[in-house]
């Protein structure tokens, strides 16, 4: 944590609201993200993005600064987005089709460079997108969480580990399960595709 976080922080202890509006909009997409990514669906990450941030103001006392204030948010999303993803007996991603262009932002995984990709590109980036949410889907919610803070959020293992609260060979452990399963996963399709005959 920087100086300017660090007295923020101390600042929204003490019961400053203006201060911890400024943590919010330093956090607020990245909390977003992850709550996305784990659940998939953009309804429920709006849900939890906002119970997040209520939790987090109701409980920035305890906030202990022995880690970075972004691990202590994560720790938040992770475990309010698996606790709605075990709610809710049927669940799934969320479907591409369904996207509003004009809500759309920058927070999906698939999301490319490009400013005006030609239908060609659409076409194979929805399709790829469509593989992907159905790959991890076949995750249990912590390996999903741990493998998208990984590669879709770029965090260290060491960082993953504190804003889960459990130790690095777990972290590390749970990522070789998921990588593993995933990579499972394309196979099938891809010998799917090869052999028609084995769906």
């Amino acid at each position: 944590m920087d100086k300017f976080e660090t007295k923020l922080v101390q600042k929204a202890q003490a019961g400053d609201h203006s201060a911890f509006e400024k943590l919010v909009q330093q956090h607020d997409l990245r909390v977003y993200q992850l709550a996305f990514g784990v659940l998939g669906n953009v309804h429920d990450a709006q849900d939890i993005y906002q119970e997040v941030f209520l939790r987090a103001w109701s409980k920035i006392g305890t906030f202990s600064f022995s880690g970075p204030f972004a691990a202590w948010l994560n720790r938040i999303t992770v475990n309010l987005s698996i606790n709605r993803l075990r709610q809710k007996q049927h669940w799934r991603w969320f479907d591409i089709s369904e996207r509003n262009p004009e809500n759309e932002t920058q927070e999906t995984f698939w999301c490319h460079s490009d400013p005006a990709p030609n239908p060609e590109r659409l076409a194979i980036s929805a399709e790829i997108g469509q593989q992907v949410q159905a790959a991890l889907e076949e995750l249990p919610a912590k390996q999903r969480a741990i493998f998208i803070m990984k590669h879709f959020h770029g965090l260290k293992i060491s960082e993953i580990s504190h804003s889960l609260d459990c130790a690095e060979g777990t972290v590390k452990n749970q990522l070789f399960r998921a990588t593993r399963k995933l990579k499972n996963h394309f196979s099938r399709i891809y010998d799917e595709k090869l052999n028609p005959n084995l769906r």
